[in-house]
């Protein structure tokens, strides 16, 4: 295994203590707070994607069968941010959940009054399920942004690295015409020597 990876691996195992511990704290929160800290774990998290992706290319550099080792690995963590990525959506939700039976039953909804059709419950929940998949629907959108950023991120870098690349190509090219141009004048005074000479 190399250094590189396992710098790599070090850095991941406290972003995901770190995770960990945002995850536990959304449930006990409420409101903006609570979204802020759902927030910190999708940026977390997505941090976290963006270091396995770097773990993956290192490990995609290392040959014979640590390799598939080490994919097998980072598959395994990539598993793991996603689970508690799923942890924090949960959280959050179940949270809304509390929050809305407490509303309710802080204005005396959660009684029908005697008679009374359910039609006004089955309005609730459907309320509440459909508040629920925009919830939803919303996370998505916030990792899809979030997926995109990364995207651009590593294409950047990508674009800076072969820059980079390109200009040390045509530093050598010019080294290379140089000594070239060298070696020629080399020649001709070899020449004139060995005609001198004889």
């Amino acid at each position: 295994m190399s250094q590189i990876f396992q710098n790599y691996e070090a850095e991941f195992a406290d972003l995901v203590s770190d995770l960990r511990a945002l995850v536990s704290q959304v449930g006990g929160l409420s409101g903006q707070l609570r979204e802020s800290k759902v927030a910190e774990v999708d940026k977390a998290a997505g941090e976290g994607e963006a270091l396995l992706r770097r773990m993956e290319l290192e490990a995609r550099s290392i040959g014979g069968t640590q390799k598939s080792e080490l994919l097998a690995k980072i598959k395994g963590n990539r598993a793991e941010i996603a689970r508690l990525k799923a942890s924090a959506r949960d959280a959050s939700r179940i949270a809304d959940q509390r929050t809305a039976a407490a509303a309710r039953a802080e204005l005396g909804l959660d009684a029908a009054p005697a008679g009374a059709s359910g039609s006004a419950q089955s309005q609730r929940d459907r309320m509440l399920s459909a508040t629920e998949t925009l919830q939803k629907s919303s996370d998505r959108i916030r990792q899809g942004q979030q997926s995109l950023l990364q995207t651009e991120e590593l294409g950047a870098n990508i674009l800076q690295d072969l820059h980079r690349q390109r200009e040390t190509i045509n530093h050598t090219r010019e080294t290379l015409k140089t000594t070239d141009e060298n070696i020629g004048t080399a020649r001709k005074v070899l020449k004139s020597l060995s005609r001198w000479i004889w």
